[in-house]
């Protein structure tokens, strides 16, 4: 009897012990990696090469990692930086110098076999620019720096609204059209006059801005740092850069700081898309160059050479100019047939000004086309200006002054014509690629071959990294508008390794299209060694 209570007892103990231990099992099962981004941090500011680290995990037919430029995932302004098609460790290493300063959004996308994918964001500020660095604790302006709000932050002109003490500068930036770029992604900082500065003045001089926006917005931006600097970053004697494009100097001294005559009165006013600092004197540029009075001469947006509807051939040299107050960068396109939907990007560049760019026209079919600029301002939105052009590549047709050669000719043909009949068979060649095969691993250079046939208005030659037709990120190669062989040599060490896809595009009168793709993989790295 005792020891079938023993038994008993021994028996419920075990059944608790299994149940306050299954939990904790299950716990530790469900403790599995997630995928997402581990390194950089959310909210990093990174500067250089940086490596980007992170897992994909899950049943998933392809991870990618993307940039998209200003953080705007909305917007479909992204590059496209590594990928692959196995679940694991993903590794990158990213060159920022690549990439204007500023808040970007780096995201690891997981695509499900299904197409369906999940985004996982990490926020992160490139800074290449040199940046101020203080050298010691900061005997800055009386500072009042701003507790964190619960709520979120407003911008630079929200906050400036909101404050109540800025209703001239308010008024001056709507004046001078820079409300948008206040608003916009920055970062900025800004340093406020209040409106007891703009007061000290002489009289009229404010009433005389407000009608002339062009010298009201070189004061305005004449206040406007690029990036964000704190208060804690000034240091004496600390020279910076306005987005004007004018030097500002900095004191600091018992206690207090100036940038130029202005006092620092108040710093640190925190807003969502950089900071506030408020003066009490408003800054005037320095006096501007002798130049400026040309007005004539200055130049302005758009493509210089070749003219509208001039006829090129061969190597050609496209000039022209791209600047705003608000620029990021601009970018060149040609546009076949004048068609923006089939647009093959040429170049881009982060220098405001002039620019120069070499284009191979024989990359391209010979008929009419068009050169597209667009000047992109750091808010992503951008001006557009497009010159019409004609290709005339084609060879002069043949002379007919020699009437003999054709005479001497004549009784080869009829020679040749029994091997002509052969040929005869090559509508039968359908079009498609025939080099490499599919599924093929190439390296180095390899010559890409086909064949195009039927009726098409012309054919192009794409590659889609990772093999992802229908995600839109294409690479244009090469392209034509007559029908037979073609043939084209890829460097393939220009693309990460991987598979991708090439693509044949044969284009029809109407603008639709047939694709022959064909996947390859790059395996350019070499070969891990043997165990």
């Amino acid at each position: 009897m005792f020891q079938a209570k023993w038994f008993r007892a021994v028996l419920v103990m075990a059944v608790l012990a299994s149940l306050l231990v299954a939990p904790l099992v299950a716990s530790a099962q469900g403790a599995a990696t997630t995928s997402g981004i581990t390194a950089p941090a959310d909210g990093a500011t990174v500067s250089g090469t940086v490596k980007v680290v992170g897992e994909a995990v899950g049943d998933l037919s392809k991870w990618e990692v993307l940039l998209f430029a200003n953080g705007d995932i909305q917007d479909g302004n992204k590059a496209w930086l590594a990928g692959g098609n196995a679940a694991g460790p993903v590794s990158y290493d990213l060159d920022t110098t690549k990439y204007p300063d500023g808040k970007h959004a780096l995201v690891l996308r997981v695509v499900q076999p299904n197409s369906n994918y999940t985004d996982y964001v990490t926020m992160v500020t490139f800074a290449n620019a040199t940046a101020p660095v203080a050298t010691a604790p900061v005997a800055a302006a009386p500072t009042a720096t701003v507790a964190a709000p619960t709520a979120a932050l407003s911008d630079i002109v929200d906050t400036a609204v909101a404050a109540g003490s800025f209703k001239t500068l308010v008024a001056a930036v709507q004046a001078a059209g820079l409300v948008d770029t206040l608003k916009g992604t920055g970062p900025y900082t800004v340093f406020a006059p209040t409106d007891e500065a703009f007061a000290k003045l002489p009289a009229g001089t404010v009433e005389g801005l407000l009608k002339d926006p062009k010298a009201l917005s070189n004061i305005l931006l004449y206040h406007v740092l690029p990036g964000k600097v704190m208060g804690a970053q000034v240091t004496d004697g600390l020279t910076a850069k306005t987005v004007q494009g004018s030097t500002v100097t900095f004191a600091v001294a018992d206690g207090k700081a100036k940038i130029n005559d202005a006092n620092i009165v108040k710093t640190d006013i925190e807003t969502s898309n950089g900071v506030i600092h408020v003066i009490d004197t408003v800054l005037l540029p320095p006096a501007a160059p002798a130049a400026d009075a040309k007005p004539a001469v200055t130049p302005t947006n758009g493509i210089t050479s070749p003219k509208a509807a001039a006829k090129i051939s061969g190597a050609a040299t496209v000039t022209g100019y791209a600047n705003d107050p608000n620029f990021k960068k601009w970018q060149l396109d040609v546009l076949p047939g004048g068609n923006a939907d089939a647009a093959i990007f040429v170049a881009l560049g982060e220098n405001a000004g002039e620019f120069s760019q070499a284009l191979d026209t024989t990359k391209f079919p010979d008929g009419d086309h068009a050169l597209r600029l667009r000047v992109v301002k750091s808010d992503s939105n951008y001006d557009e200006y497009v010159t019409p052009f004609t290709l005339a590549n084609a060879a002069a047709p043949a002379a007919e002054t020699k009437p003999a050669a054709t005479a001497a000719v004549t009784p080869t043909t009829t020679t040749v014509a029994p091997v002509e009949t052969a040929p005869a068979a090559a509508p039968a060649a359908e079009s498609g690629i025939t080099a490499p095969k599919a599924d093929a691993s190439v390296s180095g250079t390899v010559t890409v071959t086909g064949n195009v046939a039927g009726a098409f208005s012309r054919w192009e030659l794409l590659l889609f990294p990772n093999g992802d037709i229908s995600g839109g990120n294409k690479v244009w190669l090469a392209g034509g508008d007559k029908e037979g062989a073609f043939s084209y040599d890829l460097d393939t060490t220009k693309y990460p390794d991987g598979k991708h896809a090439l693509v044949l595009r044969v284009v029809n009168a109407n603008s639709n299209y047939t694709d022959y793709p064909v996947m390859v993989t790059f395996a350019n790295a070499p070969a891990a060694p043997a165990q």
